[in-house]
C-alpha cells in the first residue's frame, strides 16, 4: 500500500471536476487572464504552446461556426460578415476547451499513472457491478496513456502512416506494457469531509 498523496486520488480527481464547473462560468476575460498567468509560467508555457498546436483546428472551427451562426450585429459592414456575438462566443467557448484540456492534462501530470489508476479503482468497482470485469477499467486507461505519453513525446504530429501499426492486430497482440502495477491509496477523514463539501458545491452550482 502506497501513500503518495495527502488526499486519495479519486478525491482530487472530483476536486478538479467541480474546479471545472465552476471556471466554466468565468467570463472571457477570465480565460485570458488565466492562461495568460499560465503562459508566464515556464512548464505552463510550453504545455499551453503544445495544446494550441495540437487543438488549433479544432478552436478555430469552434470560433469560426459560432462567429458565422450566431445573430447580431455584424462585426464590420458585409453581408457575410459574422456577428459580434458570434465572435464573442466562439471564442469563449474555443477558450473554454481550451483550459480545460490544459486541466485535464495537468491532472494528468500531477497525479502520474499511477494516481489516475488508483482513482479509477473504486469506478471500476461500479462497473464491475453491472457485468464488466474487474480491472478492465484499469488497464484501459493504463494502455491509453502508455501509448498517448508515446504520441506526445514525438516532436512532430504523427501522421496517419505512423498511427496505422497502433491499430494492427499484431501490436494489439504484443501491446506494452503487459504488466499492470495498481497502487492502493487509503481513504482518509479528510477525503470524507471533502467530498461532503464538493457534493455541496456542485448542488450550489446547480441551484445558481
Amino acid at each position: 500500500m502506497s501513500r503518495q498523496f495527502a488526499l486519495h486520488p479519486l478525491t482530487c480527481c472530483l476536486l478538479v471536476v467541480v474546479l471545472a464547473l465552476y471556471l466554466l462560468r468565468l467570463p472571457l476575460v477570465g480565460y485570458l487572464a488565466l492562461l495568460g498567468a499560465l503562459a508566464c509560467w515556464r512548464r505552463g508555457r510550453g504545455e499551453l504552446l503544445q495544446a494550441l498546436r495540437r487543438m488549433r483546428w479544432l478552436l478555430l472551427a469552434m470560433l469560426l461556426l459560432a462567429a458565422w451562426t450566431l445573430p447580431g450585429a455584424p462585426l464590420f459592414a458585409s453581408r457575410f460578415a459574422p456577428s459580434m456575438a458570434g465572435v464573442l462566443a466562439g471564442a469563449h467557448q474555443a477558450l473554454a476547451v481550451l483550459l480545460l484540456a490544459l486541466l485535464a492534462r495537468g491532472v494528468w501530470l500531477w497525479l502520474g499513472t499511477p494516481g489516475l489508476l488508483a482513482a479509477s479503482w473504486p469506478l471500476d468497482a461500479l462497473f464491475a457491478c453491472v457485468g464488466m470485469p474487474r480491472g478492465r477499467l484499469a488497464l484501459r486507461l493504463a494502455l491509453t496513456m502508455h501509448y498517448a505519453n508515446r504520441l506526445l513525446e514525438q516532436a512532430e504530429k504523427p501522421r496517419l502512416a505512423q498511427l496505422l501499426p497502433y491499430l494492427q492486430p499484431p501490436q494489439f497482440a504484443q501491446a506494452a506494457p503487459d504488466k499492470v502495477k495498481l497502487p492502493l491509496y487509503p481513504w482518509s477523514k479528510w477525503d470524507g469531509a471533502l467530498l461532503a463539501c464538493l457534493l455541496l458545491a456542485v448542488v450550489m452550482r446547480m441551484v445558481a
